[in-house]
């Protein structure tokens, strides 16, 4: 039986705008328009993917399907679909991050809100946890928190006596219309300002994107310029103090590409701005970049407002 192919690598994360990392490639050989026609109706199918588990109370494991570790369920357009309790990975330190669906006139890909949207397929995409950097000698592995709150495990491996601790904090930043003009994606690159020697390779790590906010206008006397992203990244305070947020093409893989090189079509992987060196501050987990733009060609840095995140307006704006 001809299966749903997914190519999936030990990092999945969401993007913004339905641009695609190639961390998060995913390829339907069986088109959409086939399964509506072999379900009943308000039926779906959510595609765990291999590592994928279900802990909630709804629905059927589709054992021999067309897909790979399947959930057939039954849901009207508006209801709910399984939230982060309900999903989760056998994968260490593999978070379950969202939603997504394919679009059968291009096979490009959509990321959804938590509800049903009259999608007959949605696909789980995934964020790894884990420690992004390779700090040595270090032999100790440890579990990071899979929420938004403090967490502190300490584990001890049986072949040394080091003890690593992580701290993580999550830390929201929300762009403005000139960063995030032409699909741009956000990294952000951490070290340690006591040990040079702590970080992860410039441009960082690619942000999880959560929210866009189409409406949205930061300056009213510009209002075609409108909308921004919400994204997020796991911080861990016990290695990093210091964080620089990163405007980068949306065709950059940091596997393969030089971040100062160009893509097939010429264009530039760095797409000119970052932001201010930024100390972390626990009594802040967002930072919000300022209207002005501003470009490394002048030689002059983005600035943030560091603030709160505020979960039940985001909430608001994601339609939950």
């Amino acid at each position: 039986m001809k299966k749903l192919v997914l190519v999936l690598s030990s990092l999945l994360v969401l993007t913004s705008c339905g641009n695609t990392n190639s961390d998060n490639s995913i390829k339907q050989e069986l088109k959409n328009n086939q399964l509506v026609q072999m379900l009943e109706e308000n039926q779906v199918i959510l595609n765990l993917t291999p590592n994928g588990l279900y802990n909630g109370a709804k629905g059927n494991n589709l054992e021999d399907y067309y897909v790979e570790n399947g959930l057939l369920l039954t849901l009207s357009v508006g209801e709910a679909l399984p939230e982060k309790d309900e999903i989760t990975s056998s994968v260490k330190d593999n978070e379950f991050a969202g939603w997504a669906y394919i679009n059968d006139e291009d096979e490009t890909i959509s990321y959804t809100t938590s509800v049903i949207e009259g999608i007959k397929m949605y696909h789980a995409t995934w964020n790894y946890t884990g420690d992004y950097s390779d700090i040595g000698n270090q032999t100790t592995q440890s579990t990071t928190t899979t929420n938004p709150t403090t967490d502190t495990t300490t584990n001890t491996d049986t072949t040394s006596s080091t003890t690593t601790s992580e701290i993580i904090e999550r830390i929201y930043f929300v762009d403005k219309y000139w960063w995030h003009l032409d699909g741009a994606e956000t990294y952000v690159y951490v070290w340690n300002s006591q040990d040079d020697s702590i970080n992860n390779v410039w441009p960082g790590i690619k942000m999880t994107h959560l929210v866009w906010d189409g409406e949205y206008i930061a300056d009213e006397t510009k209002p075609n310029e409108k909308g921004c992203n919400l994204r997020y990244f796991d911080f861990d305070t016990s290695l990093y103090d210091s964080l620089i947020f990163v405007r980068v093409s949306p065709n950059f893989d940091k596997e393969t590409d030089d971040f100062n090189g160009k893509d097939e079509n010429g264009g530039d992987y760095n797409y000119g701005a970052q932001t201010v060196d930024i100390t972390y501050d626990p009594q802040y987990d967002l930072y919000e970049l300022d209207n002005d733009p501003k470009w490394m060609s002048e030689n002059e840095k983005a600035t943030v407002t560091p603030g709160v995140y505020d979960e039940a307006y985001w909430n608001k704006i994601a339609g939950i």
